[in-house]
């Protein structure tokens, strides 16, 4: 192989190999939106899924980003069935020394606060950066 050729290859394997490396260790992910909780903001896929949801852009590191109401975070919520991870607005914020967030569903018959009470800052799995309408 020549050296030209073999520097070239080498470049490319290179570059390769930092965009895998990103694509692993970024904070970044996109979903699709599952329920209509979050309806005329989020558009979910229904109940029993029959349609594409809007897709989000999430900020999936929650150290490097401080919440504040209005955001929209995805958080894991208790249900009947166990735990779901699902979009939702934060309400408000109590302040203490470990803060607690009330959450609010868009749907007046959703599942949020009004029903589990707020959410230590560890059910707050990203923050919605974006949403992709369909």
């Amino acid at each position: 192989m020549m050296p030209k050729t073999r520097s070239v290859m080498v470049a490319i394997l290179g570059g390769l190999l930092a965009v895998a490396v990103l694509w692993i260790v970024s904070p970044l992910s996109i979903r699709e939106m599952a329920s209509d909780s979050m309806m005329p903001l989020i558009r979910g896929q229904g109940s029993p899924p029959s349609r594409s949801g809007d897709y989000l852009l999430l900020l999936t590191a929650p150290r490097l980003f401080t919440p504040k109401e209005g955001d929209l975070v995805l958080v894991e919520i208790p249900t009947r069935d166990g735990v779901v991870e699902t979009v939702r607005r934060i309400k408000s914020i109590e302040r203490c020394e470990l803060s607690r967030y009330t959450v609010e569903s868009l749907d007046p018959n959703g599942i949020d606060s009004r029903q589990f009470g707020s959410l230590g800052s560890e059910k707050l799995k990203a923050k919605v950066l974006h949403v992709f309408k369909r």
